[in-house]
């Protein structure tokens, strides 16, 4: 009996001695997260570009993480799909004790079979499980990828703002600087009895407004590098920033773009790879209707039961569906209910792509305007200013009119600075509508370059 079950136990630390610890498979969506990406060592205060903030931001987002946990339960659902069209065979020693046919003592047998079972027809719905679980891992990829230039979005959102907060702050400082001397000069002509109080007063006033506007932009910075820290997990308060993206002049007409989001948007990739998993999952349903046939075979390595001769036995079996209660119906009916979902998810993205690509367009378009009025805006309010100072200095002019026309030209001034930065934004937003924001800013052999276009094209409709 010792050596029995020796044996048996023996037999089992063998089998259970093959499982091996789980490889690091995360690494297999770092590859596609990590593709064209460099492998940065950032240092705090060091100057950041907004590539490397991308990289970054890429390298520490635990949200790519967790849908990449989503693209690796994929492929797992495809080993066990492949797993049940493949025979399977299992080591099943048994001892078996019982009482002696006499009332005395005790028989005890043990046996060691080896059970295989093959699935030799079940309409395919193995087969059709397979294959939907292979577009379902392309669909997981394309979510990963989309999720990934979603992500990339977001942080030149943030750098953008940053820059946009930083550069009214340089504006604004230029301004306290010439208004702080003006101050001086008008207490001054106070003093000598050629400026009025009031001058003093409005001047005074006009310096604090801007002193305002200053402390809110240093606000805005402030709460950017917060942001920016926590997306890319990295001590980037002091770093300057050296953007180094430079939008086209030239926009792609609407037919273009749409055609580039056919073939790059991760979006409408998903979506219709959702729609053939889901045909192959109402294949799979149906299947069920049909009989099915397995051969079950066992092979002894070791046997002491009766009769123990026998060295192997197999059992040929079909299972003929007659009643399951509605179970099968209703799964078919389930089946369809997501097939048509699928469908509805495509038409709902194909709709929504294309509105996010006329828009992206429409804005584009609208901030060149804006920029090139804005130009003419600040050197009208420029040579304004300029006559305001020299009549006022020249007695001819209040000081009212001079510190209106001073306002004037700094609002200028922080709309143009503003809206410079703001278009670089929406031409990273016509990128990710189109699907080419990731290898435009992540791949360093890539560089925007958009199709040669008129800007003053007709409006897409």
């Amino acid at each position: 009996m010792i050596r029995r079950l020796t044996l048996t136990a023996t037999l089992a630390l063998a089998i259970a001695g093959c499982a091996h610890s789980p490889p690091e498979d995360a690494r297999r969506y770092r590859e596609i997260l990590d593709t064209n990406t460099p492998d940065l060592a950032f240092t705090p205060g060091q100057p950041l570009s907004l590539s490397d903030s991308l990289a970054l931001a890429n390298r520490a987002s635990e949200s790519l993480s967790i849908q990449g946990e989503s693209y690796l339960r994929a492929i797992y659902d495809k080993r066990r799909a492949i797993a049940a069209i493949l025979p399977s065979a299992n080591l099943s020693p048994s001892y078996r004790i019982r009482q002696g046919a006499s009332g005395r003592g005790y028989d005890a047998d043990l046996d060691i079979p080896v059970d295989a079972e093959l699935v030799v027809f079940d309409a395919n719905q193995n087969v059709n499980a397979y294959w939907r679980d292979v577009y379902l891992i392309e669909r997981e990829r394309d979510r990963l990828l989309e999720a990934q230039e979603s992500l990339l979005f977001d942080v030149a959102q943030v750098y953008y703002s940053i820059a946009r907060a930083e550069a009214r702050v340089r504006v604004l400082e230029s301004s306290l600087q010439v208004q702080g001397e003006r101050l001086r000069d008008t207490q001054g002509r106070q003093k000598a009895g050629t400026a009025r109080p009031l001058d003093v007063s409005q001047t005074a006033a006009q310096y604090a407004a801007t002193r305002v506007q200053w402390i809110e932009a240093q606000r805005l910075v402030g709460d950017g590098r917060a942001s920016l820290a926590e997306l890319l997990n990295e001590r980037v308060q002091q770093s300057p920033l050296i953007d180094g993206f430079v939008p086209g002049d030239a926009i792609s007409p609407y037919e273009v773009q749409i055609e580039t989001a056919q073939t790059h948007r991760s979006q409408l990739a998903a979506a219709e790879r959702s729609i053939v998993a889901a045909q192959r999952d109402l294949r799979v349903a149906i299947g069920a209707y049909y009989p099915r046939v397995s051969l079950d075979f066992s092979a002894f390595l070791y046997r002491e039961s009766v009769p123990d001769a026998r060295t192997w036995e197999g059992l040929l079996s079909v299972s003929f569906p007659i009643f399951s209660g509605g179970r099968i119906d209703a799964d078919v009916r389930t089946a369809w209910s997501f097939l048509r979902e699928a469908q509805l998810v495509e038409a709902q993205a194909r709709r929504s792509v294309s509105r996010e690509i006329d828009q992206s367009i429409r804005n584009l378009k609208a901030s060149h305007d804006r920029i090139a009025e804005l130009q003419v805006q600040l050197q009208a309010a420029t040579d304004a200013f300029t006559q305001a100072d020299a009549s006022y200095k020249a007695g001819l002019a209040t000081n009212l009119e001079r510190v209106t026309a001073q306002d004037a030209m700094l609002q200028a001034q922080l709309a143009l600075a503003t809206e410079t930065i703001d278009q670089k934004t929406l031409w990273l937003a016509l990128l990710k509508a189109n699907g080419t924001l990731r290898e435009t800013l992540l791949d360093q052999r890539a560089m925007p370059t958009p199709s040669p276009a008129d800007p003053n094209s007709q409006e897409p409709g």
